[in-house]
């Protein structure tokens, strides 16, 4: 199904500075597309500029690699186009999320349920690497420190 954005940008480097202005102030679904290979990612935020501008952060898109941040790194902004698909108030961003992510079936996002990690699994290299971290002294006491006074549940 083809969904028709309030707002489109074409080339994401190009225009960054009036996608961050053009959004201010206000909480939507967004689409990531790859021009290259007409991939996409689904998102919303409630601040959109806030959470646009953090794809532009170099630091942010290393930080956490992710699907879309890895192509983000690999194609550049310029070979992507950003759509506004709606606007919509903070109360229904789940909602409309959720809707977009299953009518559209993205392919950057690995996570299927808006804001939610059910159904996710960790690759087996990932579970080993977890497995395998060493923890210091100093960050377990810290840890312990924030868990004193906790229930834990049998």
């Amino acid at each position: 199904m083809l969904v028709s954005p309030v707002k489109s940008y074409d080339n994401a480097e190009l225009l960054k500075g009036i996608i961050l202005k053009d959004n201010k102030g206000k909480s939507g679904i967004y689409r990531w597309v790859n021009n290259i290979n007409n991939k996409t990612y689904i998102g919303s935020g409630v601040n959109l500029t806030k959470r646009l501008r953090s794809y532009f952060n170099k630091n942010e898109l290393n930080r956490n690699p992710r699907p879309i941040q890895d192509a983000l790194i690999k194609y550049g902004h310029k070979n992507f186009k950003l759509e506004i698909i709606e606007y919509c108030s903070k109360t229904k961003l789940l909602e409309k999320e959720q809707f977009y992510l299953d009518l559209l079936i993205p392919d950057y996002n690995i996570l299927k349920y808006a804001y939610s990690l059910f159904g996710f699994k960790h690759s087996q290299k990932t579970i080993d690497m977890l497995k395998a971290k060493i923890i210091s002294p100093e960050h377990k006491k810290i840890l312990s420190l924030i868990h004193k006074g906790k229930t834990v549940s049998s």
